[in-house]
This record gives structure tokens, sequence and C-alpha cells, in this order.
């Protein structure tokens, strides 16, 4: 399996991502703006979720997005 390190950009580019999930922009248009594919917000936005539920302890989806 390889790792891939993560740059101040790619985190940047996720932060972007959740800013536009948040306001209620669907994945295919974020993506088409990004110029990306529709799994890769989906995964990337999903996995910071999952590491805030697992940090907290509890569900923490409501304060993210439906």
């Amino acid at each position: 399996m390889s790792y891939r390190i993560q740059t101040r950009a790619d985190d940047e580019l996720v932060l972007s991502f959740i800013a536009l999930r948040r306001e209620g922009r669907p994945i295919k248009r974020i993506a088409r703006e990004f110029g990306t594919s529709p799994q890769r917000v989906s995964i990337a936005t999903n996995r910071v979720m999952a590491a805030d539920k697992e940090e907290e302890g509890a569900d923490l989806s409501a304060f993210y997005w439906q």
C-alpha cells in the first residue's frame, strides 16, 4: 500500500470542499469547479467528518452536511 504525504495545498483544497458542502453545493458541482471527481470530493470530506466523529466520540453529522 502506498501513502501520499499531504501538503498544505491538499489540506486547503479539502477545506474548500467542506465549506462548499456546508453551503449546500452538490458534490458534482464542487468536483466540476475544481476539476476533480465527485468521488474525490466525497471521500475527502467524509474522511474529515469520520475523523471528527472518532475524536469526539459522538455523531457530528448534524454539524456537517446533509
